[in-house]
């Protein structure tokens, strides 16, 4: 069913199944890392731009959304206070890229990270709300 080549490289993972599988266990854990990593960044530039909204005075959302603030976001100084490893790699990402401040940058769009940043203030501002609504 193999045929004479499918056999011949069935025989040379049998025989070299455990480095073979190593090395894609490895790169897994490379992978999941890297993700953590940008993951870390992430929360860095949310803070910064929840940061930038809260200097502009914005209470909004949808003015927020319009005219996002955070078109200027330090992504060097995030970086380099975020990052402990030294690749990064997007939720369906298979190959890393090095964590500098542009592929951070193309990595993480402003406007996601403006609605993260909302996202995060609605909610606490619901944990903090004195009238609950549920009881």
């Amino acid at each position: 069913m193999l045929g004479p080549s499918g056999v011949r490289v069935l025989e040379f993972y049998i025989a070299h199944s455990a480095a073979i599988n190593g090395l894609v266990v490895l790169y897994a854990i490379l992978l999941l890392v890297a993700r953590l990593n940008l993951r870390r960044i992430e929360e860095r530039a949310v803070r910064q731009v929840q940061r930038q909204l809260d200097a502009a005075g914005y209470t909004g959302d949808r003015r927020a959304r319009a005219h996002p603030p955070a078109a200027d976001l330090a992504w060097p100084e995030i970086v380099a206070q975020g990052s402990r490893f030294p690749l990064v790699v997007g939720a369906k990402g298979w190959y890393p890229r090095l964590a500098t401040p542009d592929n951070v940058a193309r990595l993480l769009p402003v406007q996601a990270l403006v609605e993260r940043a909302l996202a995060a203030r609605r909610a606490a501002a619901a944990a903090t709300d004195p009238e609950d609504k549920t009881g």
